[in-house]
């Protein structure tokens, strides 16, 4: 496979569309994706994996006295016109490492605080076929703060949802539910380990 061209179609803030003009076994095709890098940063061949764009938190909310919780959040997507079963997730800012971003997004979407960091995985592709976004995964505890209020951007709508492990079951097997791949991965997960974290 060679790339022989990239056209950037759109000059968005957040996110672009992108035509990359191919050739394979004497094939020559277009491929339209999204990016959220400028065309100068896009990785062609056989290059290391790229820095993650953005994080997926995948917290368990842990209190005194009470069963562990996976916090998910219910968002409402554009792109699909309703809400969404996923976790909390955000870019990452220049500069930040994953960990901060974690840490920054867990408590601006639902209030809550990061105690423990036990995973983060490498930089992950979220739909190669559509887009060469990168995030990491991580795997965290969490705790309730005083102050536990989140703090939406204006384009964000979005409610937490607290779960134990009946409930992870249960939205797990619920067919009529829309939920993001990668969170129903994580759902089945416990489901089958039989227990949260």
């Amino acid at each position: 496979m060679q790339i022989h061209k990239i056209e950037q179609l759109t000059h968005e803030k957040w996110l672009n569309l992108f035509s990359a003009d191919f050739e394979h076994n004497g094939h020559r095709g277009r491929w339209l994706y999204a990016s959220r890098k400028p065309q100068s940063n896009r990785p062609t061949g056989e290059t290391p994996v790229p820095p993650a764009d953005a994080v997926i938190i995948v917290p368990i909310l842990r209190a005194e006295n009470e069963p562990p919780r996976l916090v998910m959040v219910k968002e409402f997507r554009v792109p699909i016109g309703d809400y969404i079963f996923a976790f909390p997730a955000g870019l990452l800012d220049a500069g930040e490492s994953i960990e901060d971003t974690a840490r920054r997004e867990l408590r601006e979407e639902t209030g809550l605080e990061v105690v423990a960091v036990h995973r983060v995985s490498q930089p992950l592709y979220s739909s190669a076929g559509l887009s060469d976004e990168t995030i990491a995964m991580a795997f965290v505890d969490a705790r309730m703060t005083p102050e536990a209020l989140p703090k939406l951007d204006h384009a964000e709508d979005l409610e937490v949802v607290l779960l134990d492990f009946a409930g992870v079951c249960r939205l797990c097997d619920d067919r009529s539910a829309r939920i993001d791949a990668r969170a129903w991965a994580i759902l089945y997960g416990y489901q089958q380990l039989g227990k949260l974290g």
